[in-house]
């Protein structure tokens, strides 16, 4: 091989080597650069998700801030309560909304005119509590022991208070309604309560126990009282239109005048039971137990 021949071989190959390398590190420098993009845009977002976090916590802080404002009175309850000074305490027109206060032990408080909207009050004591025309609109007041407690024009919209122990209360009646359309009292303890003239229309009071109770003139129409215990209860002219009645205690109670209209008294006991007057038009009365009854005609059954 001549020398010129051997020259442009190698000439060739040190182009060729050197348009490789070219590429190479053309290829290089926009890995690099597409890799400094990718950590500029991994830098801002995570500088945008810094600036979200620092957002949330100010809105965070001005939403607790606005709470406090808005429910003043939230720490002197908790205090009271961790202090047990319940009894010294004065929380009348306190606002303190939706609180977490389950269990608590709030015997005896006066929580006159407050204001509990969806407070968490399950389970809790409140004895012979003073909540007369107090807010507890979408409060949990589920098993809550109530017994004895001023609920004198309370605001219970929506309220839960399945099972709770509302033994010897005195309600207000406020317009002709205290308890809003469809309230759950199922299990509710309402022994000798005075409920004379509610608006119970289409409550639950499934298994409920109203021994004793006032229920004089009440508005029970369509309500569920399946199983509900109503010995010895005033009813004289309550509203018992198409209610559920089903397997009911009504021993002795007091039916006179009321409208049983549709009443599903299936298996109920109506021993002793005064129905004189009573509208029974329509009722199911299969299994019941009419024993020493009186009709509606004022003729007492043997």
């Amino acid at each position: 091989m001549s020398s010129k021949k051997r020259a442009a071989i190698i000439g060739a190959i040190t182009i060729g080597a050197i348009t490789i390398g070219a590429i190479t590190i053309g290829r290089w420098r926009n890995a690099q650069q597409e890799a400094s993009k990718l950590e500029i845009a991994r830098r801002l977002e995570a500088a945008e998700l810094e600036n979200a976090k620092a957002a949330e916590i100010k809105r965070r802080a001005e939403a607790a801030e606005i709470e406090t404002r808005a429910w003043p009175d939230r720490d002197r309850l908790i205090n009271a309560v961790l202090n047990r000074q319940i009894s010294d305490a004065d929380l009348r027109f306190a606002k303190v909304g939706a609180i977490q206060l389950p269990s608590a032990d709030l015997q005896e408080i006066n929580l006159y005119r407050a204001d509990l909207t969806g407070a968490n009050l399950k389970g809790a004591k409140l004895t012979f509590a003073f909540l007369s025309e107090a807010k507890l609109m979408d409060a949990n007041l589920q098993d809550a022991d109530l017994q004895g407690a001023d609920l004198k024009g309370a605001f219970l919209t929506r309220a839960n208070l399945k099972g709770a122990n509302l033994r010897g209360n005195v309600f207000r009646v406020v317009g002709g309604s205290i308890w809003p359309a469809g309230t759950n009292l199922s299990g509710a303890i309402l022994a000798d309560s005075d409920l004379q003239g509610a608006n119970l229309y289409d409550a639950n009071l499934k298994d409920a126990f109203l021994y004793g109770a006032n229920l004089k003139g009440a508005n029970l129409r369509d309500a569920n009282l399946t199983g509900a215990t109503f010995a010895n209860a005033n009813l004289k002219g309550a509203d018992l239109e198409e209610a559920n009645l089903k397997g009911a205690d009504l021993t002795n109670a007091d039916l006179t005048g009321a409208n049983l209209k549709g009443a599903n008294l299936k298996g109920a006991n109506l021993k002793g039971a005064n129905l004189k007057d009573a509208n029974l038009k329509g009722a199911n009365l299969k299994g019941a137990n009419l024993k020493d009854a009186t009709m509606p005609d004022g003729k007492k059954r043997p």
